[in-house]
């Protein structure tokens, strides 16, 4: 009887993982990725890319892994390696970083290292599964498929282009591949002129670690950081699904085939596809690791040991280095379990006793972190707080017109056009919240349950408020997902009779109907912004003699954010520089040449462009009187951290 179970589960992780397959290619088709022969630059990208990123994780992560897993968890020992590859990876090259180790040491040193640890691990011998793990197909193969089928979802837009490149509209897309490069020439807190980004924005100080991690997985595939930096979007969003699926499992008691479908299906929510495709950087990489910060800091409170703790402290200092304002989602779930678990209180200080040697390490690595990310952190937490509390001025927050309060449903899959039927959908999904709440862990249900009602309060409190748009973009882009996931183990709970059987699997399917939807809305949408003409300035800059200087006569937005970050060997100036949030070239008049848009020619040019292709071209400048202005460094408007 065992065996025809396992074997009817594991025929239905297949055919779950057959039909996410079927729904990529759908996407593919529908939002005009060419066909095999198109794709053979952008897969061979793609894949060097993949294979420098797994690599990076897989090595640093094993010994990690192997070591410090609860023995309850090891069937899935091999989903937790790449994940905490990941924390180990950026924060070590940060920790050596800020050391003002060179990269080009701190690399290899990691590595080498994480090498003798994961050796050492082995040598141990194997570590026994728990009894009755489940077949290897449904614990690990479908997995990682689906995680697989999440990431060429997040590529499609590049899939599309036929080169690995940035994709989407956002700006700060352009910044973080330049701080990925600075940081691979550069310590966190230098300013050299001479490379295209000259410093790491003071925006981004507390942000270090994953920009630490582009600059390694770019220089291990023999890739510029805009070539690397979409593909490895992809793979944090599906180490993101594998989170997903590790939460459901082990704190919401979901069967597999269910957390499976809840890893795929909350992948797919549009505001998570948003978040990967135009790339939030920050904000995505802070979504990959809350639900591990949410799984080990509950194993940790329920279970006090030596080895949760670090697990723990591990992905809550990745977490809060990639995006302080993360803090209250863990802060309010673990607050809720520790009160629940209190009498555990002496267990807790015990479990993190360290040897005497271990503190002095401890302390030697706290003064620079604590100097510069750890500032960071506070610089960013202090200013949201002042401008969250009532009558605060949330200005600083306000989206406009580039990023609107975002409809609610967004958030949850279920955006519909009708008001009536969306708050139909609403109501149905929060009684299956409610229904995965009732079957989860006591205390995971407890501290999901008073973290969603205060995410939502929040977002009451951010609409009325006014002006708070990105705050509510945050506040929701990070619950919605993890209610998502709450609602899709309530739904496939629903065992009752037939009839209530049936309904639950109405009412997934019509999930995935809306999920597969909006999946499609933003794949539509989304386009590189990384286009080959635009790129093709950087092959200019290393034509045009380093002596000349160029005025930037593109209009402010993403594109002038290009030209000069492109033109990493030239002194610049900008006639109408794009300040604010972004550093700019000075404002500048005279130049030896400038580059414009096409079709617009300026008005003291002198001939035929020297260089041009669809959109761009540059034109020799008549000399007149006045200053040149042009120069390699950077202005920097933003002086503090005040939003």
């Amino acid at each position: 009887m065992t065996r025809r179970v396992l074997r009817g589960e594991s025929f239905w992780a297949a055919t779950l993982l057959a039909g996410a397959l079927a729904i990529v290619i759908a996407q593919a088709w529908v939002t005009g990725v060419q066909g095999p022969k198109a794709l053979g630059l952008v897969a061979r990208q793609i894949f060097h890319t993949g294979v420098a990123a797994t690599l990076l994780f897989g090595i640093c992560g094993l010994g990690a892994t192997r070591l410090l897993l609860p023995p309850a968890w090891r069937a899935h020992l091999w989903l937790f390696v790449l994940p905490v590859g990941a924390a180990v990876a950026t924060l070590a090259l940060t920790v050596l970083g800020l050391a003002h180790v060179p990269f080009g040491v701190s690399l290899p040193v990691v590595l080498a290292a994480a090498g003798i640890v994961a050796l050492a691990s082995l040598r141990g011998g194997r570590r026994p599964l728990p009894r009755n793990p489940g077949p290897l197909l449904v614990r690990l193969v479908v997995p990682l498929g689906l995680g697989l089928c999440v990431g060429t979802i997040a590529l499609l837009p590049s899939l599309r282009a036929g080169f690995a490149t940035v994709q989407g509209q956002n700006g700060d897309a352009i910044l973080a591949v330049g701080t990925g490069d600075f940081l691979m020439h550069a310590p966190p807190t230098a300013i050299r002129p001479d490379l295209p980004l000259d410093r790491v924005p003071i925006q981004w100080t507390s942000k270090v670690p994953i920009y630490y991690g582009l600059a390694a997985v770019a220089r291990l595939a023999g890739q510029d950081t805009i070539m690397a930096f979409s593909p490895l979007a992809a793979l944090v969003l599906a180490m993101f699904s594998l989170g997903i699926l590790l939460l459901a499992i082990h704190g919401l008691r979901a069967p597999p085939l269910v957390a499976l479908l809840a890893a795929f299906l909350v992948a797919l929510d549009r505001i998570v596809v948003y978040v990967s495709m135009h790339t939030y950087y920050n904000q995505l990489w802070a979504l990959f690791a809350l639900p591990f910060v949410l799984l080990f800091g509950w194993r940790f409170l329920r279970e006090p040991d030596g080895r949760s703790a670090a697990l723990f402290g591990l992905f809550l200092a990745l977490a809060l280095f990639t995006y302080p304002l993360l803090l209250p989602f863990p802060v309010v779930f673990l607050a809720v379990i520790a009160w629940r678990e209190r009498r555990r209180g002496r267990a807790w200080l015990r479990s993190l006793r360290l040897p005497r040697w271990a503190y002095a390490v401890a302390v030697v690595v706290a003064i620079p972190v604590v100097a510069v990310l750890v500032r960071g952190v506070f610089e960013k937490v202090v200013p949201a707080l002042d401008a969250l509390r009532p009558g605060g001025d949330l200005s600083g927050w306000s989206g406009g017109t580039v990023l609107p309060y975002l409809p609610f449903g967004r958030f949850l899959g279920v955006e519909l056009h009708s008001p009536v039927l969306e708050g139909l959908a609403l109501a149905a999904l929060l009684a299956a919240t409610i229904l995965g709440l009732r079957r989860a862990r006591p205390e995971v249900a407890w501290g999901l349950g008073v973290l969603f009602a205060g995410a939502v309060l929040s977002g009451l409190y951010l609409r009325v408020h006014g002006q708070g748009e990105l705050f509510w973009f945050k506040d929701l882009g990070f619950a919605g997902p993890l209610i998502l996931v709450t609602a899709i183990a309530g739904l496939a709970s629903l065992r009752a009779s037939r009839l209530v059987q049936a309904v639950g699997i109405l009412a997934l399917a019509l999930l995935v109907a809306g999920l597969y939807d909006g999946t499609r809305r933003e794949v539509a949408g989304t386009y590189e912004l990384g286009t080959h003409n635009v790129l093709q300035i950087a092959q200019w800059d290393k034509r045009i003699p380093a002596s000349e200087t160029i005025r930037i006569d593109v209009p402010p937005g993403s594109w002038q954010l290009w030209s000069w970050y492109l033109l990493e060997r030239h002194r610049v100036s900008a006639s109408q520089p794009l300040g604010g949030f972004f550093p700019h070239p000075p404002l500048g008049f005279h130049a030896d040449l400038a580059l414009v848009q096409s079709p617009t020619v300026p008005t003291d040019s002198v001939g035929p462009p020297l260089f041009s292709n669809r959109d761009y071209a540059i034109y020799r400048l008549r000399r007149t009187p006045g200053p040149d202005t042009s120069s390699r460094a950077l202005v920097y408007d933003v002086k503090k951290i005040t939003y």
